[in-house]
């Protein structure tokens, strides 16, 4: 059954499905009389929560099938009880999103308190979730779900790092566990049109440093894309930064000891850390390297790289020092060929910062400049994770998703306007545990559904007509 909260929207499953649990729980032994209609249904939705920590929602199904005189059902849906964390989970909400649900991971490192998927209204009200099977965070060492995609069927699929794939269904049921020992999958992953999946892998090689002062046997860490046939389970590489880069003009050796702390593996250098994939305009496709402070272009087929952003050996340059990004994530191409990332700011120069920043590429003077970004007032730092993402509105979605301005500040989601001005703010908090988000997504729908307002129909009963 699908987790819902208190919320004005429809949950719109296959009509049969719905009708059955409508008829099922309002004590209908028999079939509904009218057959299953189609497209014109319509599902309603409200939401509440109550006290015990469940979650209910109140449904109406109108059915307008040409063969059938209108029939209406309505019943009462009940989730089991939150988890222990999520019962704890403090919203702290201003304005309304303009996007129908905003999808986010949650999450607290070191795996405490639990991960989730989780969706929240406009009003910034939790309305549906889906806990990471523990068996899955536990033989992905607790990382979390970062990179979540709709795939053509309508189901969610999302990756975790160094363990694989779990598809789910906008209902909470597990379709597929895909394990990939080996793949080194991490980070993201989008859907080709022939339904693989494409995502960013790992390659290790063994190179000689000593021209940067390193060992003449140095382990090294490069990034793949790799492509997943979810049918087959069998999964190739399709392009290593190894074939297009030479590891050596690299930034400063200031995310060496970095590695070394977070992962653990001292021998091992993590030369370009790719977080984000993204198809541009004309099928070329955006890759982020957070540890080149780098965005690159790879032509449609991936057989060159077109330009490269920021870091060593880059493309453009920026007049403005002040335009240039540290340590970013999520890089994507808008419609009009600016280029929209979350700036993290790690070792900025003038100081640690993060926003939400849009860059102009002008191919004539080989030149990228600023021409919008989102830094609140108070400055936040999020020195890991987050996101920016355009809405059709023209709004950006920003998630300082992992501050590092204190171990008790949660995460901050902001609808930000084109004047840098916020329309809708939202700060999830567990009480105790730091709680992050790798990604916040706007998403139009879980299952189909509409947004309509609340019918206030509360009452256990059903109602039909032939």
């Amino acid at each position: 059954m699908p987790r819902l909260g208190r919320s004005r929207f429809a949950l719109l499953l296959p009509t049969g499905l719905l009708l059955a649990g409508l008829f099922g729980l309002t004590g209908v032994g028999s079939e509904p009389s009218c057959p299953a209609a189609s497209a014109s249904d319509a599902a309603r939705v409200a939401v509440e929560p109550r006290s015990d920590n469940v979650l209910v929602a109140d449904v109406t199904v109108v059915l307008n099938a040409a063969d059938c005189p209108t029939a209406l059902g309505a019943a009462e849906l009940r989730t089991g009880r939150l988890p222990a964390a999520l019962q704890r989970l403090q919203n702290h909400a201003s304005g309304r999103v303009s996007v129908p649900l905003v999808l986010m991971d949650a999450s607290a490192p070191g795996g405490r308190g639990g991960r989730w998927l989780t969706a929240f209204d406009p009003e910034g009200r939790l309305v549906w979730y889906y806990t990471i099977p523990e068996r899955i965070r536990q033989a992905a060492a607790n990382h979390p779900a970062s990179g979540v995609v709709r795939l053509g069927n309508g189901n969610l699929l999302y990756q975790i790092r160094d363990f694989g794939v779990e598809e789910v269904s906008p209902d909470g049921r597990s379709v597929r566990v895909v394990e990939m020992d080996g793949s080194q999958i991490h980070h993201d992953l989008i859907q080709l049109e022939d339904g693989r999946v494409l995502f960013i892998g790992v390659e290790e090689r063994v190179i000689d440093d000593t021209a940067n002062g390193g060992p003449p046997i140095w382990r090294v860490w490069g990034d793949t894309l790799d492509v997943l046939d979810l049918d087959t389970r069998e999964w190739k590489q399709a392009w290593s930064t190894f074939d297009a880069f030479d590891p050596f003009p690299r930034v400063p050796d200031r995310w060496r000891h970095l590695d070394r702390v977070e992962m653990d593996m001292p021998s091992i250098w993590e030369w370009t850390h790719a977080n984000a994939i993204y198809f541009g305009r004309r099928g070329n496709l955006l890759l982020s390297f957070r540890h080149l402070d780098q965005v690159i272009s790879l032509s449609p087929g991936f057989e060159t790289v077109e330009w490269r952003l920021g870091g060593p050996d880059s493309s453009f340059t920026f007049p403005d020092p002040a335009d240039q990004f540290y340590g970013q994530h999520t890089a994507s191409e808008l419609p009009n060929g600016n280029i929209l990332l979350f700036d993290n700011g790690n070792f900025r120069p003038e100081g640690p910062y993060s926003r939400a920043l849009e860059l102009e590429l002008d191919f004539g003077t080989m030149t990228a400049r600023k021409v919008w970004e989102y830094r609140p007032q108070a400055d936040v730092y999020a020195h890991r994770l987050s996101s920016a993402t355009r809405l059709p509105n023209g709004n950006t979605l920003v998630n300082f998703g992992f501050r590092g301005d204190g171990p008790d500040q949660p995460p901050v989601i902001v609808e930000a306007r084109p004047d840098g001005t916020a329309a809708w703010e939202l700060t999830p908090r567990l009480p105790g545990v730091r709680t992050v988000s790798y990604r916040a997504y706007p998403w139009p729908t879980l299952g189909g559904e509409l947004q309509v307002e609340p019918t206030g129909l509360t009452g256990l009963a059903a109602v039909g007509g032939r």
